[in-house]
């Protein structure tokens, strides 16, 4: 390698965040599932944390107020999602409806993101619909997508589906995954007719790791059915004449 080559790596490597240190409500991306509910109670005691189970494995965590509880804000939910088979978080999320008086700027709820996870691959206002996002996209390989989001390592490439779906009450969960994307940061916003932010979600998804696992279950799918049809073959079934 150069040593041009190696300066421009050098640089690459200094500008993507670590993000292997990615976290959310002090849950990082790769964690193990059971290390969850002690730091969920941790992060906000006020939530009442419940495993979410999915053919009698625990497969995540999803944290609601308790019973006559009130958080600081209005309305909290926390969860966390984890691999059937490994048991690795691959998804983190966090929402929040905020009481009168609690509500937050937009330039600080901006600015609050980008301090923890680095500038955002893409943003979006839509004053009809009172909503704002951003999305941070990590390929595979190479630094941070920057751009339009259909065009985005996160949308192309090889897809594929998983058939362990978790239907939660507060989050909806991805079930698709490109073999191009490694990471996602989606976050977003309503505001009211101030224009102050009165709700908000913020989710992180290991979209890599939920890849290989669909693909694998895909993959494991297709050689089940192909035994089942040999077996059949295997048996000589005859049409009756």
């Amino acid at each position: 390698m150069n040593t041009r080559r190696m300066l421009i790596t050098a640089l690459l490597l200094l500008s993507t965040p670590a993000l292997a240190a990615l976290d959310l409500a002090g849950v990082s991306l790769g964690a193990p599932i059971t290390s969850v509910k002690e730091v969920f109670a941790q992060t906000s005691p006020e939530l009442d944390i419940t495993p979410v189970m999915l053919d009698g494995v625990l497969v995540g965590y999803e944290g609601n107020l308790k019973p006559g509880k009130r958080a600081t804000e209005e309305f909290e939910a926390l969860v966390a999602l984890a691999d059937k088979s490994s048991q690795f978080v691959w998804m983190v999320g966090r929402k929040a409806e905020l009481s009168n008086g609690q509500e937050i700027g937009p330039s600080v709820f901006q600015k609050t993101l980008e301090s923890k996870y680095g500038p955002p691959s893409a943003t979006s206002t839509n004053l009809r619909e009172a909503n704002f996002s951003a999305t941070w996209i990590y390929p595979v390989t190479g630094p941070q997508y920057f751009g339009e989001l259909p065009s985005s390592p996160c949308r192309n490439g090889e897809i594929a589906g998983t058939t362990d779906r978790v239907s939660l009450k507060d989050f909806k969960v991805p079930f698709e995954f490109y073999s191009e994307c490694k990471t996602i940061i989606y976050a977003e916003a309503k505001f009211n007719k101030a224009g102050l932010i009165t709700s908000y979600q913020i989710a992180l998804v290991d979209a890599q790791s939920a890849y290989t696992a669909a693909k694998a279950q895909m993959l494991a799918g297709k050689r089940a059915q192909e035994r089942a049809v040999q077996d059949i073959l295997d048996r000589g079934n005859k049409p009756k004449l």
